[in-house]
């Protein structure tokens, strides 16, 4: 499942994911993070309620974070933790504890 929203103050754009990421959210996936991107706010993707991630979405993460500040939002799930690990990804995000966390960051 994916949901997104956008924050004026701090001027953010929010989206949580939760569940898996595959095939069946791809399509999805591309509209949210290219509205993310295209917003110009900061982009905080929640990923507490994540428990699988496909190799799309790290994709999607990579590419966020070239073109706009990206936060990620946990506790990541054990799943999350070690793909981040073994792709070295997890050397290049941020993760806050959770999204009071991550709106106050953008606010320093």
């Amino acid at each position: 499942m994916v949901l997104s929203a956008r924050f004026e103050a701090p001027g953010a754009f929010v989206v949580a994911l939760w569940g898996s990421t595959g095939l069946d959210t791809s399509e999805r996936l591309d509209a949210v993070f290219g509205e993310a991107v295209a917003s110009g706010f900061p982009v905080i993707v929640d990923l507490a309620g994540l428990v699988f991630c496909d190799a799309h979405l790290l994709g999607h993460l990579l590419a966020v974070r070239l073109k706009r500040k990206l936060i990620l939002v946990g506790p990541l799930s054990d799943q999350l933790q070690r793909r981040f690990a073994v792709t070295g990804i997890a050397r290049v995000l941020e993760v806050q504890p959770g999204l009071t966390a991550a709106l106050a960051h953008l606010s320093r």
